[in-house]
């Protein structure tokens, strides 16, 4: 016996193809504010001593 297919529906072009994408910029200053507030925490003592720093 064949398969039988299953009827796709069309393709949503409400958007149509011509749309540009926009991707926002990522918040650099944030992250940078978050780097340094780590880098004070790490210089207290407030992270254990020989335990290495990931920025990720």
């Amino acid at each position: 016996m064949g398969r039988i297919k299953k009827k796709r529906p069309e393709r949503d072009t409400r958007c149509g193809p011509g749309a540009p994408v926009t991707v926002p910029p990522p918040p650099v200053p944030a992250m940078e504010q978050v780097l340094r507030a780590w880098d004070r925490a790490v210089a207290a003592g407030l992270m254990d001593d020989g335990t290495p720093t990931k920025y990720h």
